[in-house]
């Protein structure tokens, strides 16, 4: 995915005071787009996400490896996660401060913000370059998640984006898989051919 293909394709504007009006033409990716509103998830006492009501784009046919664009209000992500400790205020904040200084990619130190809320570290972010789209700005880069230490494989990889709009009332997450075939398929295969 270009650095300036997320630009073209999204398109926030207010609709409501609680969601924007979200238009995603994916017709540059060559899959198909569906934008639905997604209900308030009610939250439980575990660790999964349970999300606000809010926008997702879902990009090419359902089930396959997630690609989806999720538009947060931050109000009600705050509202349903409003600790510290639940990890989403501390992502929407790491986010602002980023986008606020905007340091080189090369001076970034730890793990870059993303929502849903990994519960694993992320042991890559890479190809980091801070993006603009009509409505606001943010940050994009190839990112890899994992709970031990075996190998980075390409089913750990994926291409994302997270920013804010301008008023800073919803937050924009886009996981998108990328398939590297330098990688091996999963931890479990060798290297690969060359």
């Amino acid at each position: 995915m270009n650095t300036t293909l997320l630009s073209a394709l999204l398109l926030l504007s207010a609709s409501t005071p609680a969601l924007p009006r979200v238009s995603f033409d994916a017709r540059l990716l060559g899959v198909i787009a569906t934008v639905r509103t997604v209900e308030t998830q009610k939250r439980l006492d575990t660790p999964d996400f349970f999300p606000p009501r809010h926008v997702q784009v879902v990009l090419g046919p359902q089930g396959d490896a997630v690609r989806e664009l999720n538009v947060y209000p931050v109000a009600g992500l705050i509202a349903q996660y409003p600790g510290k400790r639940d990890g989403v205020r501390t992502e929407i904040d790491s986010l602002r401060a980023l986008l606020k200084e905007r340091p080189a990619p090369a001076q970034l130190r730890g793990e870059l913000p993303f929502l849903p809320p990994p519960f694993s570290g992320q042991v890559l972010n890479a190809a980091v370059k801070y993006l603009d789209f009509p409505g606001g700005r943010g940050v994009r880069a190839l990112v890899a998640y994992s709970l031990d230490v075996s190998p980075l494989s390409r089913e750990q990889v994926f291409y994302t984006f997270q920013g804010l709009t301008q008023d800073g009332k919803s937050y924009v997450s886009l996981r998108y898989p990328v398939l590297l075939k330098e990688l091996p398929a999963d931890a479990f295969s060798g290297p690969t051919a060359r």
